[in-house]
């Protein structure tokens, strides 16, 4: 199940098992009272039925005493014993009467049904006029109160509906709002590696939410991948080009070697030295351009070079690798210069190489002393 289900689910599931548990507890803490009510209700009024039967003293008949208190839709009974089979009642509903008397040495109050009509049925002990002692019997039809529960589900019921009906839309739109950046997120790494290029979500900068942060970091993921990839050309391409040269000049040596090396000693040591020493060369070379890769940062070893050295030493390697003529004039006597002395010979190898590529001439390299405008050298 995908989250937009899951969050639909689970916010719709408690929130409907919330509503019922709150409706049903109204539900009943209401009944619970209005059946207190009645049964106190009935009670009371049982009791003063009874108080009535004491006071009169038999002065007036029982029967038409208890038809001053009949309820206007219950009745009244004088049970003599658990055995009576024909109780003193007086009702006005005869169908009241079907119910099955409850006799009692004590007070009680008891919710009875008939027909799918509801009863409150009251019991108290009284003492009739000749000293008989009966359970004297009230039982009031509460329909009409119960009524009011029918009204109050059917309420709950709407009112269960006009709450779950927009939680659940809200419920639903929660879940976009939630879902949406993801899904952009998720469309945006798709189209990443369908096309390669570096996208970026668009921000919202109204919002500063968790999502929104999702999202601002993804994007400066992006930046950092970007820059490490570019970093990866420009090493590929920095690579191909510094190593170009010393392979070209260890290829031509060796192949010096391959045709002369045997008979000419001096072709064999000048390989030899050319080949270790270019060797040498694209060794460092590799590890400053790692070292440069990793951390973006080059470390300048500078010491006394000999510059007039350098360049001769240059001219000759590109001089044999590509097979050019390449003149070397020098003009000073004995130059040093406070430098890196690998990174000066990789500049004037890039110099001496773009000079070769861009111009079928000859090349001339000299050795010139410039003096600034300030008036030093």
């Amino acid at each position: 199940m995908k989250m937009r289900g899951k969050i639909y689910l689970f916010s719709t599931v408690w929130l409907v098992l919330a509503m019922v548990v709150i409706t049903v507890a109204i539900y009943y803490l209401f009944e619970s009272r209005l059946t207190e009510r009645e049964e106190a209700q009935a009670a009371l009024e049982t009791e003063r039925i009874a108080e009535a039967l004491a006071e009169a003293g038999g002065a007036v008949p029982t029967a038409q005493l208890l038809r001053a208190y009949l309820p206007a839709e219950g009745m009244i009974r004088i049970i003599e014993g658990e055995n009576d089979s024909s109780p003193l009642v007086i009702t006005k509903d005869r169908s009241t009467a079907s119910l099955p008397p409850l006799y009692k040495t004590g007070q009680s109050t008891t919710l009875r049904e008939l027909d799918g009509r509801r009863f409150i049925t009251a019991t108290f002990p009284a003492m009739l006029n000749d000293g008989r002692l009966v359970t004297l019997e009230v039982t009031e039809n509460v329909e009409d109160t119960y009524a009011l529960l029918d009204i109050l589900r059917l309420v709950l019921f709407i009112a269960a509906l006009v709450v779950l009906i927009p939680s659940i839309l809200a419920g639903k739109t929660l879940g976009d709002l939630i879902v949406k950046p993801l899904i952009t997120m998720t469309k945006t790494m798709e189209d990443i590696q369908k096309q390669g290029d570096f996208q970026r979500i668009k921000l919202d900068k109204t919002s500063d939410d968790e999502l929104s942060q999702l999202a601002a970091t993804f994007n400066r993921m992006m930046d950092i991948l970007e820059e490490n990839y570019e970093k990866q050309e420009q090493f590929v391409s920095d690579a191909s080009h510094e190593l170009k040269t010393p392979l070209t000049a260890i290829e031509s040596y060796a192949n010096l070697l391959k045709r002369w090396g045997a008979k000419k000693p001096e072709v064999l040591e000048e390989s030899i030295e050319a080949i270790v020493s270019e060797s040498q060369r694209m060794k460092g070379m590799t590890e400053q351009m790692l070292e440069l890769a990793n951390h973006g940062t080059e470390r300048l070893e500078r010491q006394g070079v000999i510059l007039n050295e350098l360049v001769q030493e240059t001219v000759q390697t590109m001089r044999q690798a590509y097979q050019r003529t390449i003149i070397w004039t020098d003009d000073l006597e004995k130059v040093v210069v406070y430098a890196d002395k690998e990174k000066t010979k990789q500049v004037l190898y890039i110099l001496l190489d773009n000079a070769l590529k861009y111009s079928d001439e000859a090349v001339e390299v000299r050795l010139l002393m410039m003096k600034s405008k300030a008036g030093f050298p």
